[in-house]
């Protein structure tokens, strides 16, 4: 990372330690999952909503 972008992050986490926020970790929904993947964790769960998708 380039020194702008930490010197940015640690601006952000001093930011949100004043406020109380003390376990500031960074989470994206890539590495999250989607919402949708947390409901369709099957391959018959998203056939089925695939059909009903196409129905719709």
């Amino acid at each position: 990372m380039t020194k702008s972008i930490e010197s940015k992050i640690a601006a952000l986490k001093a930011k949100a330690r004043q406020v109380g926020k003390n376990d500031v970790k960074p989470s994206s929904a890539s590495r999250n999952g989607s919402s949708l993947h947390k409901i369709i964790k099957t391959p018959e769960q998203a056939k089925a909503f695939m059909k009903a998708l196409q129905s719709a």
